[in-house]
């Protein structure tokens, strides 16, 4: 581990929140903010780990005035490229948070709450309670700020709650209770898909809260999204879910076997199109599944470009099946991606001067 950055420190926090991000400029100030913003009546830290990145992140965050927020500390971490992945980066990041309190926060996510974290404390006023839950929301009012490939990659976000929500994009733990059960599984998990996996571990130890705390998930705000940049980010996702069906059948639920059974559907009807006596039925069957995969994206998103979303439907599918079943056949995340889904916006991340920054 090398310490990239750290402002002067606060006393000892009650709260630690941990943000691992690889190549964030375009959204890091919406963390930045979500946590300038927070009137809190204890000190807390931010440790953002750095996943190798070569952008300018560690400069906007430097030049935050979160930095100069009164019992405020902030740090950087960064660490070598076999420990950069978001699950082994944050299990690091933990072993050298301060507070008993953790929160585990992704850095394109934006709260408005400015009592957002003091909820979350006073949830743990509790012993029973060992985490929190938030509700997730897509990109609301910024939607329209992405361009076609990036609303089209939102679209399925857009519009909908996910109440009593747990992805550790902004859910709080018990620093003794995540390192009980050895935090994330960063051998076979490393990569991505831990999330789902690490909440199912830690049900079986206490309870979790619900609060009131909406998080608008800003995925990939800033960049020019392309096509193939879209397709890369499913790669990961598919091989991710694939590893994940061997934890999530060891705590099965009624809505987890039937997500599996779904994603097994999807994967056996892209198989059978590649067998010629199936034929026209089942590359029927994967085109019309092929457009309802993109049902969102008709009604969120605009312009000439929405004739491409039945082949852009059908492509995703594919690629699902390939990458859902390595991952289930190899049992671990290994496609690298820089979580890049396109280019730079003009104006992006780059730009020292917009609000929150000191210039």
């Amino acid at each position: 581990m090398k310490v990239l950055f750290e402002s002067r420190r606060a006393e000892t926090p009650t709260l630690s929140v941990i943000i691992p991000y690889k190549n964030a400029s375009p959204t890091i100030l919406v963390a930045l903010e979500s946590l300038a913003i927070q009137e809190a009546e204890f000190a807390f830290e931010v440790i953002f780990a750095d996943g190798c990145s070569d952008d300018d992140s560690v400069e906007l965050i430097k030049k935050h005035r979160l930095v100069q927020k009164p019992g405020v500390s902030v740090s950087v971490v960064t660490f070598p490229p076999e420990k950069s992945g978001q699950m082994p980066a944050t299990n690091a990041s933990v072993k050298i948070a301060r507070a008993e309190l953790l929160l585990l926060m992704q850095a394109d996510v934006k709260v408005t709450d400015p009592r957002a974290l003091a909820k979350l404390v006073k949830c743990f006023e509790n012993p029973k309670v060992i985490g929190t839950l938030f509700t997730m929301l897509g990109a609301g009012e910024d939607f329209a700020k992405y361009n076609f490939w990036g609303q089209v990659f939102n679209a399925r976000y857009e519009g909908h709650r996910v109440e009593n929500h747990f992805d550790t994009k902004f859910n709080a733990l018990r620093k003794l209770v995540f390192e009980k059960i050895g935090g994330y599984d960063e051998v076979n998990q490393a990569l991505a898909g831990g999330d789902t996996d690490l909440y199912q571990r830690l049900k079986p130890e206490g309870e979790f809260a619900p609060t009131d705390i909406e998080g608008w998930h800003l995925h990939g705000l800033g960049q020019e999204f392309t096509f193939g940049g879209c397709i890369k980010k499913y790669c990961r996702n598919a091989e991710a879910a694939g590893v994940a069906v061997h934890f999530n059948l060891k705590q099965p639920s009624v809505g987890l076997l039937i997500g599996i059974g779904l994603q097994f559907f999807l994967c056996v009807m892209c198989l059978l199109t590649l067998v010629p006596w199936t034929w026209p039925w089942t590359p029927l069957v994967v085109f019309l599944l092929g457009v309802y995969w993109q049902k969102d994206s008709y009604v969120h998103c605009r312009g000439w470009r929405k004739i491409y979303l039945p082949f852009f439907g059908v492509i995703g599918l594919y690629v699902f099946t390939w990458y859902f079943l390595s991952g289930l056949i190899l049992k671990k995340t290994r496609f690298q991606f820089s979580n890049r889904m396109g280019r730079a916006a003009a104006g992006g991340g780059s730009e020292l001067t917009r609000p929150g920054l000191k210039n």
